[in-house]
């Protein structure tokens, strides 16, 4: 008689989740060209796996179970007035050793954010349920930076107003 032991492989026997959290433009819930992805979204399964997007909107969900689970994005983690264009939430079946991709298309509300700061300006508030609405203001002295030979004519002083503890 002999005895084989069969040890558990988290590559072969387990699944991963991947996908990204979008800014659709357009509404037809595929990232074209120019579409960015969203940072520090919220996405989480029933089982209570959490993970937060990266810079690039991407996120994934390793060693995951075989069987069906439900991948959803936290609404809380993205701005109010956003819009989703897909479904909130997906069912998902996930096979041993297979990836499974799960992508979420939104659209952001308008943000007074001049076009061309958009890229390098990046403000995220991550707020639980139980939290108050953070309020963030920033104002400068003087209103309208000049520069000469390199640098600045004056002194600049930022105004922060917020809710959310000291500064």
């Amino acid at each position: 008689r002999v005895v084989i032991d069969v040890e558990f492989d988290p590559l072969f026997h387990m699944g991963t989740i991947l996908g990204k959290v979008f800014h659709d433009l357009n509404g037809n819930g595929v990232q074209d060209p120019g579409e960015k992805g969203i940072r520090n979204v919220r996405i989480g399964t029933e089982q209570g796996m959490v993970v937060y997007t990266d810079k690039y909107g991407r996120y994934h969900l390793p060693a995951v179970t075989p069987g069906r689970h439900v991948v959803k994005v936290d609404w809380h983690s993205l701005p109010q007035g956003t819009r989703f264009i897909t479904e909130e939430s997906y069912l998902v079946k996930i096979t041993e050793g297979l990836l499974a991709k799960v992508n979420f298309a939104v659209q952001l509300p308008e943000n007074d954010i001049p076009l061309e700061y958009q890229d390098t300006l990046v403000a995220s508030v991550i707020q639980e349920l139980d939290r108050i609405d953070p309020e963030l203001a920033i104002d400068m002295d003087p209103g309208l930076l000049r520069m000469g030979e390199g640098v600045l004519e004056r002194d600049v002083v930022f105004y922060l107003k917020t809710n959310y503890g000291p500064v």
